[in-house]
């Protein structure tokens, strides 16, 4: 099934999803959902909520995915617990919400906060 990452680095992408394991996978370790929505929902690795500020596990923060949840909550960012490591948004299926196929209205929220930039270079010569 078509999911979408969204990494610490900025960048969202497509990623496939067979069952539990591929959201291990992508969210380093034992996961949990940090945001549920109608359709959808958004995995972090377990730990990946800090409810200090201060306080790492070893995973970079994700800005994306704190901006993500920011928006769909409307709330101030300041407000939100930090959220650190890859996270993963599956689509969701009737009352068990079990895994289904992310659908491309899901998709375009997340990559509406995508910071990713290509790495770029230019030679200038005098």
């Amino acid at each position: 099934m078509r999911a979408t990452i969204i990494r610490t680095n900025g960048r969202v992408e497509d990623f496939v999803v067979h069952d539990y394991r591929d959201i291990q996978n992508a969210v380093g370790g034992l996961f949990c959902a940090v945001l549920q929505q109608d359709g959808y929902t958004l995995y972090g690795n377990d730990e990946a909520k800090i409810a200090s500020v201060g306080e790492t596990i070893g995973m970079p923060l994700n800005l994306s995915a704190m901006l993500l949840v920011s928006h769909v909550m409307e709330c101030d960012l300041q407000d939100l617990v930090t959220l650190h490591g890859d996270f993963i948004m599956v689509g969701e299926d009737g009352e068990e919400r079990d895994i289904a196929e992310l659908n491309q209205e899901h998709t375009a929220l997340a990559e509406k906060f995508c910071m990713w930039q290509e790495p770029q270079m230019s030679i200038t010569t005098l």
